[in-house]
């Protein structure tokens, strides 16, 4: 059996039954599996999952943004609250959002050591989507602390290589095992768990790059300057240590991490404690309190473009089509925080001052 522990309190049958279903399987048979605050069910996996990864590997796990992550790189010079309008339309222009892409290809596969894998579909349109945001929860902000410091936040993942890759390795899970279990379910062993974990990898690089790529266009359409290399927090990934994060973030003793809250609240920056009980993991997030399906059917547009207009956040992408965004669709901030203290300090809060997400037709990849 595994041995399980959750930090999370108030959870709905659904994410119990889901995380029953999951340490039930022989992949994660003596496995330690911890799961964090901001736990909810979710495709495939529970959010906030960690565990120790063994001799079988779900590709369905980490699922299809493979790497997706949080880079947070702090300012130079303060960008004063009269030029967000320009700052946003240079952003706009700077960095294609949705399902949209740069025109010419920005990286080559090769350099990702992706080039010869003939199962990946149109290497050109992965190699366009270098430097683009994508949709859903992913988004680019400006924070300020309580002294005064901003931070350039960018929140993004491995796009539509993230996707196929997943995609691949699950439909060979689901051809090679054969136990008893769901479709969902199914791991790779042996040679084939081998090549996913290079190809997870190789994704987890190509998004970190992601990151750093719309980080440039940024600076260069608008001149701004970075005080420093900034840090990554990952959550959908395994580690080279082999421990398995979804919705889950690394808490390794003095590691900075950033966690964000929702666009009303900003997130913290916090070090990691090094808590071995909570396999040295910390949650990615509040988690969300609703369905993005409910959160359409409920939430109001006009209540949503308050919010954040009455929290001082110039926030053009509050609209209609990011209502599945608003803070109300997650769990309030501080129960998190308060869930949270015995595996990370929080050294400063960020409050967001600029919000940018893909407003149209939704999609991530």
């Amino acid at each position: 059996m595994a041995d399980i522990k959750v930090f999370a309190e108030n959870l709905e049958d659904s994410t119990k039954e889901q995380i029953e279903e999951i340490s039930s399987c022989p992949a994660f048979e003596g496995a330690k599996i911890r799961i964090m605050p901001d736990a909810h069910r979710g495709k495939g996996c529970v959010i906030g999952f960690t565990a120790n990864l063994g001799d079988k590997v779900i590709p369905n796990l980490v699922g299809v943004d493979i790497g997706c992550g949080m880079y947070c790189v702090p300012l130079a010079e303060t960008i004063a609250r009269d030029d967000l309008i320009q700052f946003n339309r240079d952003v706009k222009r700077a960095v294609p959002t949705g399902f949209c892409l740069h025109r010419d290809p920005a990286c080559a596969l090769a350099d990702f050591d992706m080039g010869s894998r003939d199962w990946l579909q149109d290497k050109r349109k992965v190699e366009r989507s270098m430097g683009t945001l994508g949709g859903g929860n992913h988004f680019i902000e400006l924070d300020e602390d309580e002294d005064g410091c901003q931070y350039l936040v960018v929140h993004t993942g491995s796009r539509n290589m993230g996707k196929q890759t997943a995609e691949h390795h699950q439909a060979l899970a689901q051809k090679t095992c054969t136990a008893d279990i769901p479709d969902e379910l199914k791991y790779l062993v042996g040679d084939l768990s081998a090549e996913y974990l290079v190809d997870m990898h190789n994704c987890q690089r190509f998004s970190n790059q992601n990151r750093k790529a719309i980080v440039a266009q940024i600076i260069e359409r608008t001149g701004i300057r970075l005080d420093g290399d900034g840090f990554t927090t990952m959550h959908n990934y395994i580690s080279e240590g082999g421990m398995i994060r979804k919705g889950a973030i690394s808490a390794h003793a003095g590691e900075m991490v950033l966690i964000p809250f929702n666009m009303r609240d900003g997130a913290v920056i916090a070090r990691g404690k090094g808590n071995e009980d909570w396999n040295c993991s910390a949650p990615h997030g509040t988690g969300r309190a609703m369905s993005r399906t409910k959160a359409f059917q409920t939430l109001d547009t006009r209540s949503f473009v308050n919010e954040t207009h009455d929290a001082g956040i110039y926030c053009p992408s509050a609209c209609e089509t990011t209502l599945d965004e608003s803070p109300e669709a997650y769990k309030p901030a501080d129960d998190v925080l308060r869930l949270m203290d015995p595996t990370v300090d929080v050294i400063h809060r960020l409050k967001p001052i600029w919000n940018f997400k893909a407003t149209g037709k939704r999609g991530r990849r």
